[in-house]
């Protein structure tokens, strides 16, 4: 199996100043991706070597959003005492998460569940 993603496509807003009346003109572009964000949105090469190796073939933008939905919560509650309780749990992998974990040899949960009392 070997799985391709293409990049989706973006309308990025291009804002222009007229030199002479300073007037901002704005016009719309069909792009491939553009950055949101100051960070670097990049997979190191090395992984994505390791994907390809297992027929995954993705650019590491797409592989950072799509793996950005494995998340982790806390779930907090008081006792009838009057105790706080919060437990800080992964979410379920999905399968596309499972396949990049299965190919890059990690773990499904790569923290435990964790309880604490206040």
């Amino acid at each position: 199996m070997m799985i391709f993603v293409y990049s989706d496509m973006f309308i990025k807003e291009i804002k222009k100043k007229n030199k002479g009346s300073d007037k901002e003109y704005i016009s719309h572009r069909l792009v491939e991706s553009y950055r949101t964000e100051k960070r670097s949105l990049s997979v190191p090469s090395s992984i994505q070597t390791q994907l390809q190796s297992h027929n995954i073939h993705m650019q590491g933008w797409n592989i950072q959003k799509q793996l950005s939905s494995h998340v982790r919560t806390t779930t907090a509650m008081t006792t009838k005492d009057g105790r706080r309780i919060h437990i800080r749990k992964s979410t379920e992998p999905e399968p596309f998460h499972r396949l990049i974990y299965d190919a890059l040899g990690l773990s499904y949960y790569p923290l435990k569940s964790k309880q604490v009392e206040f």
